[in-house]
């Protein structure tokens, strides 16, 4: 190769890197600008608050958290039902669910994600926040003389559906997990939205997508996979899936799309019930009448039931 032609070869090795440096940071803002948009601080009109509960605080990082303790001292189980709820989901949304726990004779803990209603934080930073949030939650129930229950139980709803798999990693004993339309992972749970808008083009942006998380929440927590971790659990796990759920389907993205990778005896999969009205992902829970869905709490109260005597 002639001198002229190595130097033109290096100019073009040159231009090329600048432009490949150019597009790199281009993607890495506008994927920042995007991402921080859609996990912005949630403060609804509605507080969220539970009716007829003990307000609660614990820390999470450099935040303070909101939780509601009901039914404390009716509670004939001895056991407490921990939930986990979905993104942007108010904790009074969940209120039939409580009920439902504390009138079968549990006593119920639900909390404020970080970012959202009573909770601090500038945003919800996330989806793998929750997972954060819950094992601050159990560290804080467990520490706290004054909860004293002798089985803790999981009962966590889309993301909080991953965020109740993941607790066995951070050592906390629980007696029992459900997840209901839960996603599988906290990349499943972010591609879900945009492959949703753009189709697989979004995978394009994969690797800057993950790289940023990565820089939020450390390498570790953005490997969390739920069908991994059930694989090997000691904790008897229940996984609901509806069969209509058009926001998480169970073909994809969900822990349920996994099931063939889950081995474990110690987990069950119920598929089988239907939303009441529009898309089932949160309709599911509930019955026509707006109360919980009896026949899925039936369900689930009888899986608790069981592990709880075992």
């Amino acid at each position: 190769m002639t001198a002229s032609k190595s130097k033109t070869f290096s100019k073009v090795l040159r231009c090329v890197a600048i432009i490949a440096v150019i597009y790199v940071v281009a993607s890495f803002i506008a994927t920042k600008i995007i991402y921080d948009f859609c996990f912005e601080r949630y403060d609804p009109d509605s507080s969220g608050s539970i009716e007829n509960s003990i307000p609660c605080s614990f820390s999470c990082g450099e935040n303070t958290l909101r939780g509601y303790l009901v039914n404390p001292e009716q509670n004939e189980k001895d056991a407490i039902v921990v939930i986990a709820a979905g993104y942007r989901a108010l904790c009074s949304v969940y209120s039939p669910i409580i009920d439902s726990f504390a009138s079968s004779g549990f006593g119920v803990f639900i909390f404020d994600c970080t970012g959202s209603a009573q909770s601090e934080g500038d945003s919800a930073v996330g989806f793998a926040q929750e997972v954060l949030d819950l094992d601050a939650a159990l560290t804080y129930i467990e520490e706290n003389d004054s909860f004293g229950y002798s089985d803790i139980l999981l009962f966590g709803h889309s993301r909080g559906g991953l965020a109740v798999c993941c607790m066995e990693r951070y050592g906390h004993s629980i007696s029992a997990v459900v997840s209901v339309n839960g996603i599988n992972s906290p990349m499943e749970g972010t591609m879900l939205p945009a492959v949703n808008y753009v189709g697989n083009f979004a995978y394009s942006n994969y690797p800057i997508l993950k790289l940023y998380q990565v820089f939020l929440f450390g390498a570790d927590v953005m490997s969390y996979d739920a069908a991994e971790f059930l694989s090997t659990t000691d904790t008897p796990s229940l996984i609901i899936h509806s069969s209509d759920d058009e926001l998480v389907s169970s073909e994809r993205f969900s822990i349920i799309s996994h099931r063939d990778e889950i081995q474990s005896e110690n987990v069950e999969f119920e598929d089988s019930f239907k939303g009441s009205s529009d898309g089932s992902h949160l309709g599911v829970l509930f019955g026509e009448d707006g109360g919980a869905n009896s026949e899925l709490m039936a369900t689930v109260t009888a899986f608790y039931d069981k592990a709880i005597i075992n």
